[in-house]
């Protein structure tokens, strides 16, 4: 990864990320949008609203209902949270040791060189990550949906609904 954002839109990113870890969702939203006006390349910013909103679109238009809408947006962008922080923090990334590069493959095909694994772990691939965020998001928008339709019956029963 050769490409150096501007620090103040990965801080934003980062600020979007935080509110969204703390619940702070329409907060977040801001500063993914200051954060692509800096750096519209920043694919994780694109990556975190897009994806979360096909997830949710999905989720509507194949029955669960615009009413699950808001869960499914928050299940594709937790799901999307944790993929960039598992493969920021356990993928495994290698270094060429003739050009230097980083990468995620075990022989970097320009040089034809076999890779050093410069962090994470070497069973951790792309695709592991992958599978761990996707998990990760589909366990989050169960216990929201799970949450909402507790809430809902206790309401009831207690005459509020």
């Amino acid at each position: 990864m050769t490409t150096s954002f501007d620090p103040r839109a990965v801080a934003l990113l980062r600020n979007g990320n935080s509110h969204v870890a703390a619940g702070r969702y329409l907060e977040a939203l801001p500063c993914y949008e200051q954060a692509l006006k800096l750096e519209p390349q920043l694919a994780e910013a694109w990556i975190s609203l897009g994806g979360a909103l096909v997830v949710g679109l999905t989720w509507a238009v194949l029955g669960g209902g615009w009413r699950g809408l808001p869960v499914a947006l928050l299940a594709g962008l937790g799901g999307s949270l944790a993929d960039s922080l598992l493969g920021a923090t356990v993928q495994a990334l290698y270094r060429c040791p003739i050009c230097g590069a980083l990468t995620e493959a075990e022989v970097h095909r320009p040089c034809g060189q076999r890779t050093d694994l410069a962090r994470g772990h070497r069973w951790i691939t792309n695709d592991a990550v992958n599978a761990l965020s996707t998990l990760a998001g589909a366990l989050l928008g169960a216990a929201i949906w799970r949450r909402g339709q507790t809430t809902e019956r206790g309401g009831a029963r207690q005459g509020r609904g």
